[in-house]
């Protein structure tokens, strides 16, 4: 998908996300521990909230 596709908002993103296909056929995660991961995933977490922020570095630095 990510290599058909051809509408990217930059030239910028087009690399990312080549950089991405290319790396994703070179380590394909294992599959249990990616159905063990779906399995335990709570969709009222934060990350999957509209407005989540991740957290800056200087905030995880600080709490460390």
């Amino acid at each position: 998908m990510i290599e058909t596709h051809n509408n990217y908002n930059s030239d910028e993103e087009e690399k990312a996300f080549k950089r991405l296909a290319v790396h994703m056929k070179r380590h394909t995660p294992d599959k249990s521990w990616m159905l063990q991961l779906l399995a335990v995933m709570d969709q009222t977490h934060e990350v999957f909230q509209k407005n989540y922020r991740p957290p800056s570095n200087r905030e995880i630095v600080m709490a460390s």
